[in-house]
């Protein structure tokens, strides 16, 4: 779902019918989508106060070698541009880019002000 996105299951709508057909919450996709990105920056707050860090957002060192034989054969993931895809992520998402952790306004923004 993360990769690709609900919408090749089934259509936008018919996911707001089925939420509202199981469990009676009738609810637009903008508040689905807000729903996600409140658990997302919940995930990520508590995990900061873990002490994780943007330090932490990293692939496995053997993701940056080259595949060696096959079809993708020589490809390789770039740490320059994961680094980048980073800061526009956590720009996105309306997080330190320093930290890559959601600050105080984004917290409140989401109602999720009770977790400070």
């Amino acid at each position: 779902m993360f990769c690709w996105g609900c919408g090749n299951l089934f259509h936008y709508r018919e996911l707001e019918d089925l939420l509202r057909y199981t469990t009676g919450w009738d609810c637009t996709m903008w508040e689905l989508m807000k729903v996600g990105e409140r658990r997302i920056t919940m995930m990520r707050h508590l995990n900061a106060r873990r002490g994780f860090t943007r330090d932490d957002d990293r692939l496995p060192e053997r993701l940056a070698e080259p595949i060696p034989d096959g079809p993708a054969t020589g490809r390789q993931v770039s740490v320059e541009n994961l680094l980048k895809m980073l800061d526009m992520y956590y720009e996105l998402m309306g997080w330190d880019i320093q930290t890559g952790n959601p600050g105080r306004g984004k917290l409140f923004e989401l109602g999720l002000e009770w977790t400070l």
